[in-house]
């Protein structure tokens, strides 16, 4: 199984309840809304597959313990994301999904249920 992520990078989180904390950040590839004022439109489309293990090797290997799962629309690669932080396993990692807050199915909330916050901006 792979995850499509527009891009990895280490940052300080710059909004919510955790401001200002070291994170890795996954950008992952596709939306569902496609807003005119987005910020990350490269999102939409860019993307490289990454297998799980490998991304589970960047977290270890960052040494940070926070990630934050970002996109384009996270959501849509929900099952892929559960089994990611399944392979994370036991990993002392705080967890947040920004998500358009558009999509939501028991998959999803699957998904949620497996993070410590959902960062929901409103379109």
């Amino acid at each position: 199984m792979k995850l499509r992520v527009c891009e990895i990078f280490e940052s300080l989180q710059g909004e919510g309840a955790r401001v200002g904390e070291p994170s890795l950040f996954l950008r992952l590839s596709g939306c569902n809304l496609r807003c005119r004022c987005c910020d990350t439109k490269y999102s939409w489309d860019e993307f490289t597959e990454y297998p799980l293990d490998e991304l589970v090797r960047v977290v270890e290997s960052s040494g940070l313990t926070s990630i934050v799962i970002t996109g384009g629309e996270p959501t849509l690669q929900a099952d892929e994301l559960i089994e990611f932080f399944n392979e994370l396993g036991h990993r002392k990692l705080k967890s947040i999904i920004e998500t358009n807050g558009t999509l939501l199915n028991k998959l999803i909330i699957d998904l949620f249920n497996k993070v410590d916050l959902i960062s929901v901006s409103l379109k």
